[in-house]
């Protein structure tokens, strides 16, 4: 009982700051300006807009690229040696501190998917439809040229619609999307015990510019390019869909296989060496 309240006070403190705020302003802002043109097309033809666009969004090259860019922003705290958490390894210990670091990042993960999707819905006001289904107005952006005429941000893809139900890409987007970011965030607090929160930075931003890799190589060796990219993963609208008879990122067994596993490989270093470092703490804000 005493470390679930520990992550919860963590969590609430993690949250409840400015680094939280100036990320969810800017996150508002930007998919006001994805969604400002689905509205005016839901307008103009008079079709209320089915609430499942967000898989769609994120699954934009450029947006997912700049989220993933705030995302490294968002995590670049570590290896959070504040002065607020000696006073926390003094109480829990310093295996149950990471451990819970760890824990705290993963709901901040799902947390960011969850407000995002959230913004995505908000934006769209009254023109939104509470349908499980895709509804009229994503499958006649999908299969005409309206995307293009009214000067959509993103793509639709009526394959990915055609593969996956609203609720089970919704699903794929919470699950992909948070293990994405809880890897990026686990990536960076490892690179930063091993070595320093530089390193941690610059290899969590190689990680992401991998997006643009998958994205520019030949199709047919996107996949296989992808397949050592997690951060491409994050493109969840992609998965499954194949383009010049290939497809362009791996299957989802592998995809989930390779982060639960990395998750839990990184998670184990991580648990191993706190124990042999000594901990230099700094007057930083969390």
């Amino acid at each position: 009982m005493e470390f679930i309240n520990y992550i919860r006070l963590l969590l609430a403190m993690k949250i409840r700051n400015t680094r939280t705020y100036a990320l969810l302003v800017l996150q508002c802002f930007i998919l006001y300006l994805y969604m400002k043109p689905v509205v005016g097309f839901s307008r103009s033809v008079q079709y209320p807009v089915s609430p499942w666009s967000f898989p769609f969004i994120i699954s934009n090259i450029y947006f997912a690229f700049l989220f993933l860019l705030e995302v490294i922003y968002y995590f670049s705290n570590v290896p959070f040696m504040q002065y607020v958490n000696m006073y926390q390894v003094i109480r829990v210990g310093r295996k149950r501190w990471a451990l819970g670091q760890m824990l705290v990042i993963f709901l901040q993960s799902v947390f960011l998917i969850a407000v995002n999707y959230l913004f995505s819905i908000l934006w769209l006001g009254r023109n939104c439809e509470w349908t499980a289904q895709w509804g009229k107005a994503l499958h006649t952006a999908a299969l005409t040229n309206a995307a293009s005429h009214y000067e959509f941000l993103f793509g639709i893809s009526y394959d990915t619609m055609q593969k996956f139900t609203p609720l089970g890409l919704t699903a794929f987007t919470f699950l992909v999307g948070s293990l994405v970011i809880c890897f990026l965030g686990l990536f960076m607090f490892l690179l930063s015990l091993v070595w320093n929160r530089m390193a941690a930075v610059a290899g969590a931003v190689i990680l992401a510019t991998g997006i643009y890799i998958v994205e520019n190589v030949h199709p047919l060796l996107s996949r296989k390019v992808a397949m050592f990219v997690p951060t491409s993963w994050i493109r969840v609208g992609n998965i499954g869909v194949k383009l010049y008879d290939g497809y362009v990122l791996p299957s989802m067994q592998y995809i989930l296989i390779v982060l639960l596993g990395s998750i839990a490989v990184m998670g184990a270093i991580i648990l191993w060496r706190v124990q042999k470092i000594e901990f230099e703490w700094t007057n930083e804000d969390e």
